[in-house]
């Protein structure tokens, strides 16, 4: 009788669900009640570059990867000199992405989120 600890751990190296590694290896002999560590790769997406996108282009991009988007803040001086146009989630409309949290190609866990600060209005 054994003892199983599941792990997940983003590793990229096998399909989403199967066993990436474990611990003892297959094969050793270990006495009973040994507990065995497996790794199980989860569900994960690549996060899309939002940099240079609108708010509206970004949250598109978004929607297929069951990635969240939240816009935390904005420069305080931006935001005074421009007129307030519509709004998503209190974000002028038009407003371009200049940072983003995690970086594009990281790869993260579904469903998550993606945070962003925005900059000045896109042409």
């Amino acid at each position: 009788m054994w003892r199983i600890n599941a792990e997940q751990v983003y590793t990229g190296r096998v399909p989403v669900g199967a066993i990436a590694s474990q611990s003892p290896a297959a094969g050793d002999r270990v006495p009973a009640h040994t507990t065995i560590t497996v790794t199980v790769e989860p569900y994960s997406v690549v996060v899309p570059n939002l940099i240079g996108k609108t708010v509206e282009q970004a949250k598109r991009e978004l929607e297929p990867t069951y990635l969240g988007f939240d816009c935390k803040s904005m420069a305080a001086s931006a935001a005074a000199s421009l007129e307030r146009g519509p709004t998503i989630q209190g974000t002028p409309a038009g407003w371009i992405v200049t940072w983003q949290s995690p970086e594009a190609g990281t790869r993260v866990g579904a469903p998550g989120t993606v945070t962003v600060k925005v900059g000045v209005r896109a042409p």
